[in-house]
C-alpha cells in the first residue's frame, strides 16, 4: 500500500484515540453534558454522531455505498461513555486492518441535498471519505471542547484543531496563534 495511505488510516486513528483519552477524562454526567441551552448537544451525542459517521464508512465498504444519514442514532453511545470507548476500540481496528483492494475501489456517497428526502449520489473515494472523516470529527472536537471549557474542565490546547492550523501555530514565528 502507498504510505499516504497508511498515513491518512494513521491520522483517522490518532484522532479516534484522541477522543477516546477524553472521553476516559471525564465523568459520565459530563458525558452527558450539554452547552446551556442546547440540550440535545451533548458531549456523548457529538461522539456518537462522529462514531457512527464512521462506522456508516466502514460498514458500507463491502458494497461500495456510503449513506451518512442511515444512521442508528444509538441512546447508548450517546450516554455511555464506556461504549463509546468500545465503539472507538473497535473502529481502530477497522481502519488498522483495511486492505489493499478497498483503496482500489470506487464508492458512491448518498447525499441528501434538501429536508424534503431529495438524494443524490456522489462518487468519492477511500482517500477521500478518510480526509473528510478527520475533519468532520475535529470540528465536532472544536464543539466539544467548548462545553468542556464552559464547565471549567480544561482540555489540551491541540484537542478540536484541525492539523493544517496545528502546522501554521508551529511555523508561526511571531507566536500568535490564528486559526
Amino acid at each position: 500500500m502507498e504510505e499516504y495511505k497508511k498515513q491518512i488510516a494513521a491520522d483517522n486513528i490518532s484522532v479516534l484515540k484522541q477522543g477516546r483519552e477524553l472521553i476516559q477524562c471525564i465523568s459520565t454526567t459530563i458525558y452527558r453534558s450539554a452547552f446551556p441551552g442546547m440540550k440535545q448537544g451533548t458531549i456523548g451525542a457529538h461522539f456518537r454522531h462522529c462514531l457512527e459517521i464512521y462506522q456508516c464508512l466502514i460498514n458500507g465498504l463491502d458494497e461500495t455505498r456510503i449513506d451518512y444519514e442511515n444512521r442508528p442514532r444509538s441512546k447508548e453511545l450517546e450516554t455511555d461513555p464506556e461504549r463509546a470507548i468500545d465503539a472507538i476500540d473497535e473502529l481502530i481496528t477497522e481502519l488498522d486492518q483495511l486492505c489493499y483492494p478497498v483503496w482500489k475501489q470506487y464508492l458512491k456517497i448518498s447525499y441528501r441535498i434538501t429536508g424534503d428526502g431529495c438524494k443524490c449520489e456522489l462518487d468519492s473515494s477511500i482517500e477521500r471519505e478518510l480526509k473528510f472523516m478527520i475533519s468532520h470529527t475535529i470540528h465536532h472536537y472544536a464543539l466539544i471542547k467548548m462545553i468542556l471549557l464552559h464547565y471549567d474542565i480544561p482540555v489540551d490546547d491541540q484537542f478540536g484543531v484541525a492539523p493544517s492550523t496545528l502546522a501554521h501555530w508551529k511555523n508561526n514565528k511571531n507566536g500568535v496563534r490564528q486559526t
